[in-house]
């Protein structure tokens, strides 16, 4: 058995194909979708089901430090939808080093972030994208197959 191992370096988030990297040190990224996939529906007599939930939307917050230039491209890509309100986006995020690709559609910068500033350090950007759809959800493990070639193609 292989020992998987974790890097947050092989962490990949792309708007647009830009990659994002200059993330925070803390939690940097997170992912949360707004509505669970299913809803189950009790019945009288201790029959349930479940109702698919049509609702694919989620947020994705992640931190960027700071001293970032790509907080000046996610300031401009803000700027540019405030101005013609087109600036919808794709957005992937993959985990290199294993097999997690999430593909998130329609997506729009939520606006700037909140500001802080403190004496004795940097503090972290964190920057929320709203995202309507999702292209591709799959969560997945930092061992990789030498015979997954599935990868290779996302």
């Amino acid at each position: 058995m292989k020992l998987g191992t974790f890097s947050p370096t092989d962490i990949v988030l792309a708007i647009n194909d830009y990659v994002i990297s200059d993330f925070s040190s803390e939690s940097f990224l997170e992912l949360t979708k707004n509505s669970p996939y299913f809803r189950q529906v009790r019945g009288i007599r201790g029959k349930h089901t479940r109702v698919a939930n049509r609702d694919k939307s989620g947020v994705l917050r992640f931190q960027l430090m700071q001293t970032s230039p790509q907080n000046d491209v996610l300031s401009d890509l803000v700027t540019a939808d405030m101005e013609s309100q087109t600036a919808l986006l794709n957005v992937t995020l993959r985990d290199v080093g294993g097999t997690t690709g999430i593909q998130l559609v329609n997506a729009y910068v939520d606006g700037p972030p909140n500001k802080s500033y403190q004496g004795s350090s940097t503090t972290a950007n964190e920057w929320v994208i709203n995202y309507d759809a999702i292209g591709r959800y799959h969560v997945g493990g930092n061992q990789k197959s030498p015979l997954d070639f599935l990868s290779n193609l996302f």
